[in-house]
């Protein structure tokens, strides 16, 4: 994931905090800073200092700083209005996630500036096929749970055979 192709993205559904751990560390490699607030703890003043400190890694540093908030929905529409100017100016990649509809929760004025992506609970044969992908990538052997291991037998090669 290239960290300048990221897009101001809101998450719905399932998930959405693990991804922003995956986003988070893959944002380490490429110094760019991470930030996580919860919008159910989180007030105005605590966005506007994150906001602030941006400006300085933007200014001083040339550092970029996504913000990831968490339960998006729970700010109301005023609150919401915080972002728009960094979103625009590019001070922040603004990150929301939500498990309300985005189209009814998020300021429109923000949503049109983000990308809503909706995360989904994959079926079992999604994830099997994610699993053996990365099973044959990393060269790793799964055995068989569904056969009692014999300990007498070293590799299936019993002198019995």
């Amino acid at each position: 994931m290239e960290a300048l192709l990221l897009p101001h993205s809101i998450h719905n559904g399932r998930l959405h905090t693990t991804l922003a751990h995956i986003i988070a560390n893959n944002s380490k490699k490429h110094s760019i800073r991470f930030v996580t607030l919860s919008a159910t703890s989180a007030k105005t003043t605590d966005v506007r200092d994150v906001i602030k400190q941006a400006q300085n890694e933007k200014r001083f540093f040339k550092r970029k700083t996504i913000l990831f908030i968490d339960e998006i929905h729970r700010f109301n529409k005023s609150q919401q209005d915080t972002f728009l100017p960094h979103v625009e100016c590019g001070t922040i990649t603004l990150i929301g996630a939500t498990t309300e509809n985005p189209s009814f929760q998020v300021n429109a004025a923000l949503l049109s500036r983000c990308r809503v992506i909706v995360l989904e609970k994959l079926p079992v044969e999604a994830m099997v096929t994610i699993l053996m992908r990365a099973v044959n990538s990393l060269g790793i052997q799964v055995l068989d749970s569904s056969r009692p291991a014999d300990p007498l037998s070293h590799g299936g090669n019993s002198s019995s055979e």
